[in-house]
């Protein structure tokens, strides 16, 4: 039989269906593509990288022309060590490497100690931490459960300046994987802007961080522990008092990893700041009963800087949070009274108060400050203790993170550092104690008459009330009845004097509006004998 030709129809059909064919296989290979053959290139991808490019991109430092240098710092027994690395590793288990690669490691072989330079060498930093002078008491001594801890953050605040990039374990701080030193990148290149300096520092810590964690993650990756670099066998060893298998260990490791920035330049400057109103926060805390130690916390919340600001809102020395500042102060859109250190300060007297009563125990009601009263309650309920070390080791929480388990030991680091100032820094230059007088307005006040009445300036008036926000304040602005103002000594009685005139005049004014009523609206009824008749009423003027 003869083949009949096909029509337009069934071609068009037969074509589309040959497409379609095509379309199938197509996404066929390419979901072959997807889940086979992506996964399997990622995964060279990634073998290549930890061995190839790892070492090379953050080592930087092991390079003999680098303007980088890099310290680490072996702190395993919570003190700081010069330790030769080649001594830290047992025999025979240097690994192999070629000529050229074992001479690059042996450059920084000899891991650089930045010690605490003491000013007074009759008292050194243990001596300190076990307060040989005797000069804190009681409530806040070092619990042995915490003097690791605490002796972290004491280096912190102490010997690493903000140069300094400590490279540690979240869980145990005092476990010191590196300290990275970025001054000679401020140092070089005076030309170069100073936010190209801080990139560039920047970019130096966070490859050093990721080598660390590279060369923890292949630690828990291994069978066993037989050759290891130096760098491995430092982090080996000081991982060994940490509990639990090795995999685990090193696995998590390199999970907890943080790097935490040295505070010594600011906390020396909080210490000369802290001299113009500490007196006085004292007798405010003093007024209340409570420890007068307690106002050293700004030392860990700002350094007494008047202006700081965090991310998340907190604001003043005392680093209120919004929603509790509201509780105990006037906030406004033209007010915050969170930015005066003085008004703050009663603030966080009250709630300092409230926490201990809530706590009954210093070391909570301190980190109830950060955490709250009823978060620091949930974790001792939870963890079954009110011992501090024993929550910091048994509670768990995405709200109990690194810096509520780290606080209370943070502000006694700083106090010791307080304390002993004069044997660690030596003699800090003060500044001139804040004196003024505190006056409750007893009436609003346009700002531009209040600074005519009281004899200042709007540049003295904004200096002794930080809590006005500077650029909202103008001569217009109203200064509500109520609002604690702060003004040079001296000027206080010239406001009282005129408040008492205002006062006395507004009587005169009330009691003659008085006399005038009744002289003038005084009226006489005349009443008629004819009922039928309207009475008449007669005024008298």
């Amino acid at each position: 039989m003869q083949n009949m030709p096909y029509s337009s129809a069934a071609v068009k059909l037969r074509a589309k269906h040959m497409i379609s064919q095509v379309q199938s296989r197509s996404s066929g290979l390419r979901y072959v593509f997807y889940f086979l053959f992506l996964p399997l290139f990622l995964y060279v991808c990634f073998q290549a990288r930890a061995s190839l490019f790892s070492p090379r991109l953050t080592k930087p430092s092991e390079s003999i022309n680098s303007p980088i240098t890099t310290s680490i710092i072996e702190n395993s027994s919570n003190t700081v060590t010069k330790t030769n690395a080649a001594m830290a590793l047992p025999q025979n288990t240097i690994p192999s490497m070629p000529t050229a690669s074992r001479m690059t490691a042996q450059q920084n072989v000899l891991p650089e100690e930045l010690p605490l330079d003491l000013v007074s060498k009759d008292i050194t930093r243990e001596d300190i931490l076990s307060d040989k002078l005797n000069r804190i008491p009681e409530a806040f001594k070092l619990q042995e459960g915490l003097r690791r801890r605490v002796g972290f953050w004491f280096d912190i605040y102490t010997r690493y300046s903000s140069r300094y990039h400590v490279i540690h374990h979240v869980d145990y701080p005092w476990i010191i994987y590196k300290v990275i030193d970025t001054t000679k990148i401020f140092l070089a290149d005076t030309g170069t802007n100073k936010w190209t300096k801080y990139h560039r520092a920047k970019a130096l810590v966070k490859n050093e961080q990721a080598f660390v964690r590279n060369e923890l993650y292949k630690m828990s990756r291994m069978k066993n522990y037989n050759r290891l670099t130096i760098e491995q066998q430092r982090y080996y060893n000081i991982l060994q008092e940490v509990p639990g298998s090795r995999k685990t260990v090193f696995a998590n490791a390199s999970k907890n990893l943080r790097t935490q920035l040295g505070q010594k330049d600011f906390y020396r400057g909080g210490l000369m700041s802290s001299s113009k109103y500490l007196p006085l926060m004292e007798e405010i805390f003093a007024q209340y009963d409570l420890p007068v130690e307690l106002t050293r916390l700004p030392l860990v919340e700002s350094s007494f800087n008047e202006n700081a600001i965090s991310k998340v809102g907190a604001s003043g020395i005392w680093q209120f949070m919004p929603l509790v500042g509201k509780a105990y102060l006037k906030i406004t859109d033209n007010i915050d009274e969170r930015n005066s250190p003085l008004k703050a300060t009663e603030a966080a007297a009250k709630l300092m108060m409230m926490n201990f009563k809530i706590t009954q125990a210093w070391p909570l009601a301190i980190t109830a400050y950060n955490h709250g009263a009823s978060g620091i309650m949930k974790a001792s309920r939870i963890s079954r203790s009110r011992d501090l070390p024993t929550i910091i080791d048994r509670y768990s929480s995405h709200t109990f993170g690194f810096a509520s388990s780290n606080f209370f030991c943070s502000f006694v680091a700083a106090l010791y550092g307080e304390r002993y100032q004069d044997e660690v820094f030596g003699d800090v230059p003060k500044l001139l104690p804040h004196r003024s007088d505190m006056l409750k307005l007893s009436t609003n006040y346009r700002a531009k008459t209040f600074i005519d009445i009281a004899g200042i300036t709007m540049e003295e008036l904004r200096l002794f009330n930080p809590d006005l926000k500077a650029k909202l304040i103008t001569p217009n602005t109203t200064l509500p009845r109520g609002y604690r103002v702060f003004l040079p000594q001296g000027r206080k009685a010239q406001v009282e004097l005129h408040d008492l005139e205002r006062v006395e005049l507004a009587k005169q004014q009330l009691l003659s509006k008085k006399q005038a009523s009744r002289t003038n609206k005084k009226r006489i009824r005349v009443s008629s004998d004819d009922r039928s008749k309207p009475s008449k009423t007669t005024i008298v003027f």
